[in-house]
């Protein structure tokens, strides 16, 4: 008879939770890294939205390398939580790889980006337990003030910026027309893009109110209110910018160079505005009672070193689940993959002679140069991409077609930065829906040419007028195994300051689309 412990062979299982409890921190994050080099593609996507000069994210990086030593320093306070296996967080996490899937597949990049901090959180909490992921939970949280998922409130703070800058102005008499988002002054019209809506300074409000009350420990009700403080004193700040902007651009007669390069005098007004601020985010912490749990976060080490030596002298069953609960992280990307791998569809295009009863001419050059440019889909990365004019009965009109026989990263039918017409060129002056198709006007910022376009898109056999309905086709039509997809659109050019009646031209444009112009001959393997 052996005595308990006389004798000790290790086995697989018992090497792998010993390895995972002795280095318990280290294997963390070497899941975490696993996750992110999975999640690659979608990480790269958001960069590129940090690495853009000027945009309301392009503190992305910064923020990320400041929450990554945020959570490294959560060291020992992780180390001191004992493991507690989370079923509900493994179901969760699972359920954030499929929603990743379904944003992948659709092409919606923002629920992509989404699932970005969850996923990790979400394998360290069932793994590790929820007391653990708790000590991680602020570098995670405060990464979604960089992702924009926020662009939703662009429109909204583009009119609340020229509503109040616009009163501002005719309350110091100074004479200024406001038309939708544009300012008219004598001098000139300055114009309240998206840049200028003031989400910069609203996001990067709310995240030094939100670092200031996580190291302040301040309580919930007065969290809230800091951030509330810090967001309107960030809307506040671009209002008094535009406005100042607008100021200048008058009494200068448009000739400062604060009018024309302000991206600068916005942040040493925002700075400014920071002072005050954080002395009233001073006084209210002045009037808080210290809490007993101050200290929660902090640990001596002589218990890390404890609780370190009796983990290590045991190894911990539940340590096994790690690489386990690692792989239902995965399902997401791996179905993505599998998908990637259909069959590439061999499209062809048909612009013929005589379309819709309309015979095709040269391409339209009429409206070339600079005080006319010529209007054209901007979309990046297409496979096919084909255009030809037409004489109809509600004028000339050109048939633009954006084909991709196949999609990846980078190459993507709806894909960022992908756009119908391009807003620096051109401003949309009314945008509509009529007959499964989508109707867009459009006239140049410089010159006065004015198209009417009718366009729709073509996801394997379905076609939608609306981006929004084209992602849930794009889904469908992925998961039927087609991984073709395409814009068409028909520009008809005004002659005049106003496009005449479009009943003839939606007609015709309704008879292109019935044309079926795409053809898919064959299929074969990659």
């Amino acid at each position: 008879m052996r005595l308990a412990g006389a004798y000790y062979k290790p086995t697989i299982d018992m090497h792998i939770t010993e390895i995972f409890t002795r280095h318990r921190w280290a294997a963390t994050w070497l899941g975490i890294l696993t996750i992110a080099l999975c999640y690659q593609a979608t990480w790269a996507s958001l960069g590129g939205r940090w690495n853009t000069r000027g945009e309301a994210y392009s503190h992305g990086w910064l923020l990320l390398a400041i929450a990554l030593g945020l959570a490294l320093q959560q060291r020992k306070a992780f180390l001191k939580q004992t493991y507690s296996f989370s079923g509900v967080a493994l179901a969760l996490l699972f359920a954030s790889s499929l929603f990743w899937l379904i944003g992948d597949l659709s092409e919606i990049g923002i629920f992509c980006q989404l699932t970005l901090p969850a996923i990790p959180f979400l394998w360290i909490a069932s793994v590790n337990g929820w007391g653990a992921a708790r000590t991680l939970w602020f570098p995670c949280a405060i990464l979604y003030t960089v992702i924009p998922l926020w662009d939703f409130l662009l429109p909204a703070l583009q009119d609340m910026t020229v509503w109040v800058s616009g009163s501002m102005l005719h309350w110091v008499e100074v004479p200024a027309f406001i038309s939708e988002r544009f300012i008219e002054l004598p001098a000139g019209v300055l114009e309240v893009a998206e840049g200028c809506a003031g989400l910069s300074y609203l996001l990067i409000g709310i995240t030094l109110s939100a670092f200031y009350a996580h190291f302040a420990k301040l309580p919930i009700a007065r969290t809230i209110a800091a951030l509330v403080l810090g967001a309107t004193l960030g809307l506040i700040t671009n209002w008094v910018r535009v406005f100042a902007i607008a100021l200048i651009a008058h009494q200068s007669n448009m000739q400062s160079s604060i009018v024309h390069d302000h991206e600068f005098f916005g942040w040493l007004v925002f700075a400014g505005s920071m002072v005050p601020y954080f002395y009233f985010l001073r006084k209210l912490e002045s009037t808080q009672a210290p809490s007993a749990g101050s200290n929660a976060g902090s640990a001596d080490p002589s218990d890390e070193k404890l609780g370190s030596n009796a983990s290590a002298a045991r190894p911990h069953p539940l340590a096994l689940l790690a690489p386990l609960t690692l792989l239902v992280s995965f399902p997401g990307p791996i179905i993505s993959a599998s998908f990637s791998l259909q069959a590439i569809p061999v499209v062809t295009l048909s612009l013929p002679d005589v379309l819709a009863e309309a015979r095709a001419i040269p391409t339209n050059t009429e409206a070339n140069g600079r005080k006319n440019p010529i209007w054209a889909p901007d979309y990046q990365g297409a496979d096919i991409i084909r255009q030809r004019s037409y004489r109809t009965l509600g004028g000339i009109a050109t048939v633009h077609a954006v084909i991709y026989t196949s999609q990846q990263q980078k190459k993507k039918l709806l894909g960022w930065g992908n756009q119908l017409v391009a807003e620096d060129a051109w401003i949309v002056q009314r945008r509509d829906h009529a007959q499964g198709l989508q109707v867009t006007e459009i006239s140049a910022r410089f010159g006065s040419v004015r198209y009417r376009i009718f366009s729709w898109y073509q996801l394997g056999e379905r076609t939608a007028e609306s981006a929004a309905r084209a992602r849930i086709d794009q889904l469908l039509a992925r998961l039927q195994g087609r991984q073709d997809a395409s814009l068409f659109a028909v520009a008809f050019q005004c002659r005049d300051s106003s496009c005449p009646s479009e009943l003839s031209q939606a007609a015709w444009a309704m008879s292109v689309k019935n044309a079926h112009l795409l053809r898919v001959e064959a299929q074969h393997s990659n």
